[in-house]
């Protein structure tokens, strides 16, 4: 499965500021100075092109589909790290980033819903 750290990828942050938006597995933070931005859109804008770039089954997979694994996050707040997944929205047609939801572990888009 493909995976990335996303520690350098903080928003450019030189000097440590910015809003904490979680960790990645490896407890670094994640940050932004892009005001209020959410952890998946974060997860896009960063990680998806990272992922799709160097893995080429990350994007055969998305091409026909599927859910593609992005990593491990914690989200401010939280105290454990989700599984977080890349995928192609079939009402948006955009790409979207979530974690896996209920029992069904359903993958919601953030604009959609």
């Amino acid at each position: 499965m493909a995976h990335i750290t996303l520690d350098r990828h903080i928003c450019r942050c030189h000097d440590g500021a910015g809003n904490i938006l979680g960790r990645d597995q490896n407890g670094a933070d994640i940050r932004s100075n892009a005001g209020e931005i959410s952890l998946e859109d974060h997860l896009t804008i960063f990680a998806v092109p990272e992922v799709l770039s160097r893995h080429l089954w990350a994007r055969v997979k998305m091409f026909f589909g599927a859910a593609v694994f992005i990593g491990k996050f914690m989200k401010s707040g939280h105290t454990g790290y989700i599984k977080y997944f890349a995928f192609k929205c079939d009402f948006c047609k955009q790409i979207a980033v979530s974690y896996p939801k209920g029992h069904e572990d359903r993958l919601e888009c953030n604009r959609c819903n």
